[in-house]
């Protein structure tokens, strides 16, 4: 969100209520997929950012201690342009 010019610390310390009317009043829509797990935002239309998971791995530690190592798959827009100023 900070990529597009919106404030997330601000935002995320307002009242449900309140942040949902600043993304509707600023183009934003934020559409979860419950099915997949997964979460989608858009910008004017465009989509800007795609999370997924997380996969939760058990593993087991040198102290043969378990624990669950977490994987989110995601994807942003600035994570494409970062990509594309190093592929030039």
């Amino acid at each position: 969100m900070s990529y597009i010019g919106l404030d997330s610390k601000s935002l995320s310390e307002l009242p449900r209520d309140m942040a949902v009317e600043y993304l509707v009043n600023n183009d934003i829509e934020i559409i979860e997929y419950s099915g997949l797990d997964a979460i989608e935002i858009r910008y004017n239309g465009d989509v800007i950012g795609e999370w997924a998971g997380p996969t939760l791995t058990l593993k087991e530690d040198e102290e043969k201690k378990l624990y669950f190592e977490a994987n989110v798959e995601h994807w942003s827009i600035i994570e494409e342009e970062i990509e594309d100023s190093f592929d030039k």
